[in-house]
């Protein structure tokens, strides 16, 4: 297939399938060694204890319950909490009477987490609305990003007088 009509094809399936293509990853690499780490509110290893359905909406965002076991960046606890879009669908009745399948709007880039699964999670928002940095970022925990992660600040039992965030020490 000629790349013109692929890139067409890619477009008419983004558009069917609802998707929104509109967001962009950023380029971490290029924004500095740790850039990614002080972008973030919230760095943690932990593992998908359960993943809770809003049931409250139709597209209401998922509640991913995350058991951890090691904390970077943020408050030491033994949950996290990260609000993920859900990719439920629903009927649909159009306004001639005929019956479809709608799904949600879902953010391409989005990190997926999976029931029993062990992430390094980089998250921010607040507390209450904790989301995925999204791109790839939070992955399957690995030596490289655990020594990355380390180099940085190593985890700390530590909390700052303001609000309880752990302290991570620079190292030049």
């Amino acid at each position: 297939m000629p790349i013109k009509l692929r890139s067409i094809a890619l477009i008419a399936a983004l558009l069917f399938l609802g998707v929104d293509a509109s967001g962009v990853c950023v380029d971490w690499a290029s924004s500095g060694r740790f850039a990614d780490i002080e972008e973030t509110d919230v760095i943690f290893e932990g593992a998908v204890e359960r993943i809770e359905p809003d049931t409250s909406s139709v597209c209401g965002p998922d509640r991913v319950v995350f058991k951890v076991r090691r904390v970077w960046k943020g408050a030491q606890q033994a949950h996290y909490v990260l609000l993920q879009v859900t990719d439920r669908t629903h009927d649909l009745v159009l306004p001639d009477g005929r019956r479809g399948v709608e799904g949600c709007p879902m953010w391409v880039e989005q990190d997926t987490f999976h029931v029993g699964r062990s992430y390094i999670v980089f998250a921010s928002g607040p507390a209450d609305h904790l989301e995925s940095m999204g791109c790839g970022l939070s992955r399957s925990p690995s030596t490289n990003t655990r020594r990355r992660l380390d180099a940085v600040g190593r985890p700390n039992r530590a909390f700052a007088a303001d609000g309880g965030r752990a302290i991570m020490r620079h190292r030049g």
